[in-house]
């Protein structure tokens, strides 16, 4: 059930922790008093407070792939034709959006999917029901929750921003990422920015901001004081 509800309150896990249980929906935004909002990840890798990380690399192999049967309204599977192979629930918790074709726009939550090969029939079960039909001129594209297996940001960008970490969380844990409020990133910039310069993933730094660059996401600003080459500097972030 997807139905919308409040904001979280109360969180299982704490901020500063690094746990081998799910303890929350991977996204779920939590907001200190202050202000700050943070997102319940799971790491790809080591976490390393301060760095700045991405989602998962999305291969384009998964784009648009064909629907092989039709779906009627109410039921909450769809049968694709894998672009690559699947994992076992490599989807789980993501979202099969309809690129093309019949019932297009169509955005649903992935329950579960077996593992199945490149191009093999993969039936994808859904957390709710199609709205409108698909049919085989539909077409569906797979992409992983953002804050499933999220990785340092790549100089060469290869996913989308995710927030900022705040504390070691082991690869394959389950921990918290800033996205919202004042924080603390590794910077590649040096101290010539003025204090309201927008913020960018660096684009020769892996895992730092930079001065806004155009051809990469504002993530932000950096707050009351210059950001300084390979120093921990306070941004303020607006993922959220």
């Amino acid at each position: 059930n997807m139905e919308l509800s409040g904001r979280s309150t109360i969180a299982a896990q704490g901020l500063y922790t690094s746990s081998s249980t799910k303890m929350h929906e991977l996204g779920q935004k939590f907001e200190t008093p202050d202000g700050r909002t943070f997102r319940y990840v799971k790491a790809g890798e080591l976490l390393v407070a301060g760095d700045f990380y991405q989602t998962a690399v999305h291969s384009s192999t998964y784009v648009s792939q064909a629907v092989a049967s039709a779906s009627a309204i109410g039921v909450k599977t769809i049968t694709v034709t894998t672009g690559a192979a699947f994992t076992a629930n490599q989807f789980a918790g993501g979202y099969a959006i309809v690129s093309a074709g019949t019932g297009i726009g169509q955005m649903f939550v992935i329950q579960s999917h077996p593992a199945a090969d490149s191009g093999a029939s993969c039936v994808v079960t859904l957390l709710e029901p199609i709205r409108v039909a698909l049919d085989t001129t539909s077409t569906v594209t797979t992409i992983k929750n953002p804050f499933d297996s999220v990785v340092k940001w790549a100089v060469t960008q290869t996913g989308s921003s995710a927030g900022a970490a705040i504390y070691p969380v082991a690869s394959g844990e389950y921990g918290w990422l800033q996205t919202g409020g004042a924080g603390a990133a590794l910077s590649d910039n040096v101290a010539t920015a003025a204090e309201t310069t927008g913020i960018s993933p660096s684009t020769t730094t892996a895992g730092a901001i930079t001065k806004a660059v155009t051809t990469q996401e504002t993530i932000g600003g950096a707050m009351q004081v210059v950001t300084v080459s390979a120093a921990v500097g306070a941004i303020r972030l607006n993922l959220d």
